[in-house]
């Protein structure tokens, strides 16, 4: 299956539904998903069930003020630069992109990132809407670790991240995003397609 320009309006609106008031204003979103779509092509999308058990998974969000992104707008290569400085520290190539978030601008980000990179975004995600904090993800319920995480700003900056915890990470992460401008792109809890498929949220 894939995700074809037409079906982003669409699929922002029920992203504003599912953020519930969080997760931002996914009209950014969908303005630089279908910029990068246009440029890249449209994304293929599997289902937990078809990932294979050995993929690499790698999930981007946004964190911080929504808010600021109506002044900062998107960047992109903030994003590629939080997966490939986290791909650096495992050691292993991205080949799925995962939504941490199904709700917001959240919800757009990653297809444009599959969009950009060339692999398939999962169906699925950590939540089933929008929450607050990157430890209230059911990775973090079933096991998987946050770190390594990796923080970028659209000046090119970046921080790895190591916690014991999922909420240490978020009170780190929220700490370094104050110093970063108010909005940075993250990409944590790297995981395998048989990780993904015990702890995320399917949507087929």
């Amino acid at each position: 299956m894939k995700l074809e320009i037409e079906d982003i309006v669409d699929f922002a609106r029920g992203a504003a539904f599912l953020g519930v008031g969080g997760g931002g204003d996914p009209h950014i979103g969908r303005l630089f998903c279908e910029h990068t779509m246009q440029t890249h092509g449209a994304p293929e999308v599997v289902d937990l069930a078809d990932l294979p058990h050995d993929a690499n998974v790698y999930t981007i969000a946004m964190m911080g003020a929504p808010t600021v992104m109506v002044e900062k707008l998107c960047c992109g290569e903030d994003a590629e630069l939080a997966i490939s400085k986290l791909e650096a520290r495992t050691g292993k190539k991205a080949t799925h992109i995962l939504a941490c978030e199904i709700g917001g601008i959240n919800a757009t980000l990653p297809i444009a990132m599959a969009s950009k990179r060339g692999i398939p975004l999962i169906n699925a995600d950590g939540m089933g809407r929008a929450f607050p904090e990157i430890q209230m993800v059911t990775f973090n319920v079933y096991g998987v670790p946050i770190t390594p995480m990796v923080i970028a700003n659209d000046q090119m900056e970046s921080v790895l991240v190591e916690a014991n915890s999922a909420k240490a990470a978020e009170d780190i992460g929220r700490a370094v995003a104050m110093r970063m401008g108010l909005a940075v792109m993250l990409s944590c809890y790297p995981m395998s397609g048989a990780d993904a498929k015990r702890t995320a949220v399917g949507h087929d």
